[in-house]
């Protein structure tokens, strides 16, 4: 579909734009991806520890008569 005539569209400055257009990033992506890593690896960390004391926990149950 063709795009409507400029003189048909609402065109706005961009500083009547609501909201800052230049502000600057609060974390860098380098960080906030550190942190996000980090944090997956403590959550995977835990679900390892559970899952091998469940399993050291069910092969003692199942080993015993």
């Amino acid at each position: 579909m063709l795009s409507p005539p400029l003189d048909d569209v609402d065109v706005e400055p961009r500083e009547w734009k609501a909201g800052p257009t230049h502000k600057k990033a609060r974390w860098s992506k380098a960080r906030v991806h550190r942190r996000r890593r980090r944090v997956m690896a403590v959550v995977l960390a835990a679900f390892g520890i559970f899952f091998l004391w469940l399993a050291i926990s069910l092969g003692g149950a199942l080993s015993k008569r």
